[in-house]
């Protein structure tokens, strides 16, 4: 990538230091200032804690099974246990949960595989793109039976697609902020006795895997309150889909894609933009010096990625 010369030798060699920014491997801004601005917000507040909200609508899952849709920024920790900013969707239902108990949740992740903040749900679903994944088709159906939604935007703020300790803390803190949810002109949170269900799919199966895993000791509190998750499409046997997509187009793609996105939480690609003059608070970058890895969030800012949370 040093080079213009397309297909040459030289095109393929690595850049050289100068030009290692993190604008050359960072996804672009994704052009809304609600995502972009530089928010300022207490790093040490709870993971889960919402940060800000906005109303949505949703023309893709059917505006008739909807009585509200929210957005919500949500403080909450990459691969290395360091505060960021994360995103997610809640919808609730005008159907009336004729089940036992509270109106049950159902954390929906999608198979988001993708190095770009643009086709993260929070930005597809408002501009009426249905996603194709089995567990997003499956949304509606849960919508008109009462259940009500929440769908993570799990690669976070870096578009980190691969990177699952950093999706599962997303995907955690995500069903953690829509339990606390009180709406705008509401009294109380009407999703906070509900329990818990999650799907993915492909790279959601990532984030809900590493979520399921993860919950005992990132989210304790939650542990009577998951009933179950579902994954599919899992991409669970690196060594064997280093053979299966090598040498072919799309599979190819999307396997560099995932090698790419899991670096992004590397200590040194994050020490790269900690010295960048580059406003990228949100990014949160973590100290080169940091060698400890966590799975806690209220664990000290002491860690680092050299477990690739893809491996």
């Amino acid at each position: 990538h040093g080079s213009a010369n397309e297909g040459s030798i030289e095109a393929w060699t690595p850049a050289g230091a100068p030009e290692r920014v993190p604008e050359r491997y960072l996804p672009d801004p994704s052009g809304d200032p609600w995502y972009d601005r530089d928010l300022e917000f207490d790093e040490d507040a709870e993971p889960g804690t919402i940060l800000d909200v906005r109303p949505v609508e949703l023309p893709s899952m059917g505006l008739h099974r909807i009585a509200s849709s929210w957005q919500v920024l949500i403080r909450s920790n990459d691969t290395n246990g360091d505060a960021q900013v994360a995103v997610a969707t809640i919808v609730l239902p005008k159907a009336e949960w004729k089940g036992e108990g509270p109106r049950p949740l159902v954390a929906s992740n999608y198979a988001t595989d993708s190095l770009g903040l643009a086709c993260q749900p929070s930005r597809t679903l408002p501009k009426g793109i249905a996603p194709t994944a089995p567990n997003a088709q499956l949304d509606p159906r849960f919508l008109d039976q009462g259940y009500a939604l929440v769908i993570p935007d799990h690669q976070g703020p870096k578009a980190a697609y691969a990177a699952g300790r950093q999706a599962g803390h997303v995907v955690l803190d995500s069903i953690r902020a829509a339990r606390s949810f009180v709406p705008p002109n509401g009294d109380e949170a009407p999703l906070k006795d509900s329990k818990v269900a999650q799907l993915g799919f492909s790279g959601g199966a990532i984030a809900a895997g590493w979520a399921a895993q993860i919950q005992p000791t990132y989210a304790p509190e939650l542990e009577d309150v998951f009933v179950g998750t579902s994954i599919g499409g899992v991409p669970a046997d690196f060594g064997a889909l280093m053979t299966t997509m090598n040498g072919y187009l799309g599979p190819a793609g999307i396997f560099r894609a995932a090698v790419l996105g899991a670096s992004v939480m590397t200590a040194a690609t994050l020490a790269a933009c900690r010295s960048s003059t580059t406003s990228i608070r949100r990014w949160s970058p973590i100290s080169p010096a940091s060698a400890t890895p966590t799975t806690s969030s209220r664990t000290a800012r002491s860690s680092s990625s050299t477990n690739s949370p893809a491996a």
